[in-house]
């Protein structure tokens, strides 16, 4: 089921509220939605056994993750969430999943099914691409650091209808080509008033940023 945004600018928790939890955690996403965020992003990678964690870095403990076991995961991070663990929250808000790498494609599909307001993005458009070719009934997104404009004339072919650039890459042409396109556009990380104003001025959907409980008390005076 795809959820419909709200008509007004978003708010996304980036790994949830991390200045009130531990990033990537259900407190800090529980946060992010207490503060009335619009919903949250978070990381996906794979432990050896395939399980997929909710986790930014490839590594800890100096440990490659595809190499590290549930159990010494659960050891080095204490506070981890697994994908399955966002079922718990699910409908209460925009579930923004960063596939960080391939080979979990399937079973992302089989754990979010059933889920509203799934939307699965990706450095690697690749993965949004093998996404797109299944049919999937959540929305997809495209995750950049820097903006090119043959990005927008891939959307169609990628299924993708979010764009999620680093937010000091874009103006209000990109903007523009983005919406002509049928993307939304949520730039990742902004932190700070001024950068919030202007991702407004140039017709920005939204944002994704460490402070949304700032974001949010920011909104309400805005609008």
């Amino acid at each position: 089921m795809k959820r419909k945004p709200p008509d007004h600018f978003l708010v996304f928790g980036h790994r949830g509220s991390p200045g009130a939890h531990p990033e990537n955690t259900l407190a800090s996403f529980r946060a992010a939605l207490e503060q009335e965020a619009d919903g949250f992003e978070t990381d996906l990678r794979q432990l050896s056994d395939g399980t997929i964690v909710l986790f930014h870095d490839s590594a800890v403990g100096g440990k490659a993750l595809i190499t590290i076991s549930p159990e010494e995961f659960s050891e080095l991070v204490p506070d981890a969430a697994v994908l399955g663990d966002l079922g718990q929250i699910a409908g209460d808000g925009f579930l923004v999943l960063e596939v960080k790498e391939p080979g979990m494609e399937e079973q992302i599909i089989e754990a979010v099914a059933g889920w509203s307001g799934v939307i699965v993005c990706s450095f690697d458009h690749s993965i949004i691409e093998t996404f797109s070719k299944r049919g999937v009934d959540f929305d997809l997104g495209l995750t950049v650091r820097e903006y090119r404009r043959d990005l927008a004339e891939r959307l169609p072919d990628l299924g993708a209808n979010w764009f999620f650039p680093r937010w000091d890459v874009i103006d209000e042409d990109v903007v523009n080509v983005f919406h002509e396109a049928g993307a939304r556009i949520v730039p990742w990380t902004a932190n700070r008033l001024n950068q919030w104003n202007r991702l407004v001025d140039i017709g920005c959907d939204g944002a994704i940023t460490d402070l949304p409980g700032d974001a949010i008390a920011w909104r309400r005076e805005k609008f």
